[in-house]
């Protein structure tokens, strides 16, 4: 994590999926979770964004369309990859509310997480304006490491009763 010259706080993402290839859809939806954070921070810590969530959103958009066209990942039944399917207008647009529903959903779970962790997020933020770029380790030691949290806050997201 760090901060640009302008004072405003940057990020990079790294995944550390070891030597795996194969995601399950998990993974994915906290990909794209991920690739929301950034943007969904600023807007909580300075009521705005900018552009420098260019990259990060187009990783997300990349990550749902591999899951519903490629992965076969939908909330349906939509797994059909016969070419007699993907040139349907109609199972294509299916398609499209699908990667958007999805979408949709990772954006409200993320900006639940971080409002949840607020503190944490203006800790971090308080100590780059300090710092200009903060590892992992500084990071563990202001926020504490990792928990199963995420996990959870998966299972609960994505509960039909709780995001529609």
């Amino acid at each position: 994590m760090s901060r640009s010259q302008n004072g405003y706080i940057l990020g990079i993402t790294r995944y550390d999926d070891g030597e795996s290839t194969l995601f399950s859809r998990r993974r994915c939806l906290a990909r794209i979770m991920i690739a929301f954070a950034g943007l969904e921070a600023e807007k909580i810590l300075r009521g705005d964004f900018d552009n420098g969530a260019q990259f990060d959103l187009i990783s997300a958009n990349n990550m749902v369309y591999n899951m519903v066209h490629n992965y076969g990942m939908s909330d349906g039944d939509l797994e059909c990859v016969l070419a007699d399917c993907l040139s349907s207008q109609k199972y294509l647009a299916e398609l499209d509310k699908k990667k958007i529903e999805i979408l949709k959903k990772c954006k409200i779970a993320t900006r639940k997480l971080l409002e949840a962790h607020k503190q944490d997020l203006e800790n971090l933020a308080l100590v780059l304006l300090e710092k200009k770029r903060l590892s992992q380790e500084e990071i563990y030691e202001i926020i504490g490491e990792p928990s199963d949290e995420m996990e959870n806050f998966l299972d609960f997201a994505f509960c039909d009763n709780v995001i529609a």
